[in-house]
C-alpha cells in the first residue's frame, strides 16, 4: 500500500493543477472575448474564480491531509483552509442558482432579457459581489467562533482539521447551503426544460420577435403612401426571412446553453450529494461513516470544480474558439518587440 502513495499523490496534484488551469482558461476566455461577455458568461467567469481557489488552496491542503492521514500544518493553517473550503464551495453553489434563474429568464422572456442584457451585465457585477458576500458571511463568523472557542476550551485537536460544530448548526447549514440551493436549481431548470416541450419555445420567441417588429414598424413617413407601402412590403419580406433565420438560430443557441446547464447541474448533484449526506450523519454518529469514505465524499465535492470548466469547453464552441485564439495569440512573436531589441 505504501508504494501506491506516490501514485495517489501524483493523481491528486494532477487534479488540483487541472482544476486551476481549466478555470483560469474559462475566466480568461470571458475577459478577452467580447462575444462571451454576456450575463450568463460573466457569472461563469466568477464561478471559475471560486473554483480556482478550490483547486489551488482547498484541494492542495486536502491532498496533504489525505497523504499524511492527519493534519500536519497547525491550527491557523487549518482555520484558513476550512474558511476557503466552505466559503468558496458555497459561492460556487450560489452561482449555479443564479445561472439557472438567468437561463429560465432568457427562455421565458427573451425580448425583455436581451433588451436589458447590457444593463444586466453591469448589474451582474453587483449580484456577483452579493454572492461572494453571502458565501463568506454564511461561514466565516461561525468557523472563527468554533475554532477560537475550541482552542480556549482545549477541545481542538491540531492533527484533526474537521469542522463539526453543533448538530443543530450542521443541519441548518446543510439545508441553507445545499438542499435549498438544489431545490432552486432544479425548480428553475425544470421550468426551462418545460419551455422546450413541443412548440412552446418557438411560440414564445416568435411572439416576442413579432412584438419587436411591430415596434420597429412605427416610424415617420417621408414618402408618398404608395411608395411607402411598396417599400414597407419589400422590407417586410426581407425582415420576415431574416427574422425566421434569426429565430431558429436563437432557439438552437438557447437549447445548447440550457443543455450545458442541465449537465452541469446533474454533475453538481452527483458530486455533492455524498458529502452533504455524510456531514450531518457524522455530526450525530461519528463512527457511522468510515474515515476513508468521508474523505472520498469531500474529494467528490471538490472535483465538481474540475468538472465545471471541462463541461463548459466541451459543450460550448464559443469557448473553444476563444481558447484556440488565446493560445495562438500567446504563441505569436511580436514583430515590434523584435525590432526594438535589434
Amino acid at each position: 500500500m505504501l508504494d501506491l502513495w506516490p501514485v495517489i499523490l501524483g493523481i491528486l496534484i494532477a487534479i488540483s493543477l487541472l482544476t486551476i488551469i481549466m478555470n483560469i482558461l474559462v475566466a480568461t476566455a470571458v475577459l478577452t472575448t467580447k462575444k462571451l461577455q454576456t450575463v450568463t458568461n460573466i457569472y461563469l467567469a466568477s464561478l471559475s474564480f471560486a473554483d480556482t481557489f478550490v483547486g489551488f488552496i482547498v484541494m492542495g491542503a486536502m491532498a496533504v491531509y489525505t497523504i499524511y492521514g492527519y493534519w500536519p500544518l497547525g491550527s491557523t493553517a487549518c482555520t484558513i483552509w476550512v474558511i476557503f473550503d466552505y466559503c468558496c464551495c458555497t459561492v460556487s453553489m450560489l452561482h449555479l442558482d443564479v445561472i439557472a434563474f438567468q437561463r429560465f429568464k432568457a427562455i421565458n422572456d427573451p425580448l425583455g432579457y436581451h433588451a436589458e442584457e447590457r444593463k444586466n451585465s453591469k448589474q451582474s457585477v453587483k449580484h456577483i459581489t452579493a454572492i461572494w458576500a453571502i458565501g463568506i458571511l454564511v461561514w466565516l463568523p461561525a468557523i472563527l467562533y468554533f475554532r477560537i472557542k475550541s482552542t480556549f476550551d482545549g477541545d481542538i485537536d491540531e492533527t484533526d482539521c474537521l469542522f463539526l460544530p453543533s448538530r443543530d448548526y450542521i443541519i441548518t447549514q446543510s439545508c441553507i447551503v445545499y438542499f435549498i440551493p438544489v431545490i432552486i436549481m432544479v425548480y428553475y431548470y425544470s421550468r426551462t426544460v418545460h419551455m422546450f416541450k413541443g412548440s412552446r419555445l418557438s411560440k414564445t420567441f416568435a411572439t416576442h420577435s413579432a412584438s419587436r417588429e411591430e415596434n420597429e414598424a412605427i416610424a415617420p413617413k417621408t414618402r408618398s403612401d404608395s411608395d411607402h407601402f411598396q417599400v414597407q412590403g419589400t422590407i417586410g419580406n426581407i425582415k420576415s426571412i431574416s427574422s425566421q433565420a434569426l429565430l431558429q438560430k436563437r432557439i438552437k443557441q438557447e437549447k445548447r446553453l440550457s443543455k450545458m446547464l442541465g449537465i452541469v447541474i446533474v454533475c453538481f448533484l452527483v458530486c455533492w450529494l455524498p458529502f452533504c449526506l455524510f456531514w450531518p450523519i457524522e455530526a450525530f454518529c461519528p463512527d457511522c461513516i468510515p474515515l476513508k469514505a468521508y474523505e472520498a465524499s469531500i474529494w467528490m465535492a471538490f472535483i465538481n470544480s474540475t468538472v465545471n470548466p471541462i463541461l463548459i469547453f466541451t459543450m460550448n464552441k464559443d469557448y473553444r474558439k476563444a481558447l484556440k485564439k488565446n493560445v495562438i495569440h500567446s504563441n505569436e512573436v511580436n514583430p515590434s518587440a523584435i525590432s526594438t531589441v535589434s
